[in-house]
């Protein structure tokens, strides 16, 4: 069965956009170096907020893709059952906590202390300050590292529950808002006079015949 025009859009959409994202997130967000044995940065005061506000821009923009290919499928022509305001306000809301949770989540695995080794001989952790694939020239000590760890789980943990708070709070109020204003539109919209009921009265009327009523004309 081919595909309508539609659904290869939406398709292209969407793999363009997880591609996009995944060489973004993957190849040039310096925050996924998970120890100092990746040349990429490692630096684990880099994590937030530089980092941490690069994934959640590319989690908006894929957040975005992923509402539109729904959006595409659920009210098009051909698609006889569509998504309520209501019931389309829930799932964004639900997928936006999924989407921005990842970047969050993922953050909070790699900041762990045993993701960056100290050396034994100078007593530093030691990363690539600008990205440079031959020369480690940052360092920390065990002192800094663990600070800057504190302070990047601190930020991440907060922006997590900041986004938990929002969530919640866009669950309560924007569904049943949507579904306060529908309500308000189908009591303002007039409602059609109803047809009569019928009394039992169809067929049971007695038509005299002609005659007699000439001969009732008569006697006037």
């Amino acid at each position: 069965m081919p595909l309508s025009g539609s659904k290869i859009f939406s398709r292209y959409i969407l793999g363009a956009g997880a591609a996009v994202v995944s060489a973004t997130l993957f190849g040039a967000v310096p925050a996924l170096a998970l120890n100092n044995k990746n040349e990429m940065i490692a630096d684990p005061s880099a994590y937030f907020p530089g980092c941490a506000c690069s994934s959640v821009f590319f989690s908006f923009v894929l957040w975005m893709i992923v509402l539109l290919v729904i959006a595409m499928f659920q009210y098009s022509e051909w698609r006889e059952k569509k998504l309520s305001a209501y019931t389309f306000s829930i799932i964004a809301i639900i997928l936006a906590f999924i989407i921005f949770s990842i970047p969050f989540g993922a953050f909070t695995y790699m900041l762990q202390p045993s993701n960056f080794e100290i050396n034994e001989e100078t007593g530093k952790y030691h990363f690539s300050q600008y990205g440079e694939k031959d020369e480690l020239t940052g360092s920390y000590t065990r002192a800094e590292v663990e600070d800057h760890i504190l302070k990047s789980r601190t930020g991440v943990f907060s922006s997590w529950i900041i986004l938990g708070v929002v969530c919640i709070g866009a669950g309560l109020s924007i569904p049943a808002y949507l579904k306060r204003r529908d309500e308000k539109k189908k009591q303002a919209q007039p409602q059609l006079r109803k047809k009569r009921k019928s009394k039992g009265r169809i067929g049971t009327r007695v038509t005299k015949p002609r005659d007699e009523k000439a001969k009732k004309g008569k006697k006037k």
